[in-house]
């Protein structure tokens, strides 16, 4: 991630990556590569238990809530996204 917000001259990867995507016209939720909204639990299941080599992995509810949050924002017209 560092890698990444040096790159594009943040200091937040994640809302880097967003803001380009929203720049760019592009969408911003998982409902754009197919994921339907209910099946972000089970996303956040598996994501949650997979081994990363991050000192503190995110717990499940965590992951789901940013999923959502990206989803709806997807949901948004263009115009209207932030």
């Amino acid at each position: 991630m560092r890698v990444i917000e040096h790159a594009m001259g943040t200091k937040d990867a994640g809302r880097g990556l967003y803001d380009l995507l929203v720049r760019l016209g592009l969408e911003t939720g998982f409902g754009a590569v197919g994921m339907p909204e209910d099946g972000i639990e089970a996303a956040a299941e598996t994501i949650s238990g997979m081994v990363f080599p991050n000192p503190a992995p995110p717990p499940t509810q965590t992951f789901a809530n940013w999923s959502q949050q990206r989803t709806q924002a997807s949901l948004q017209p263009k115009g209207r996204r932030r």
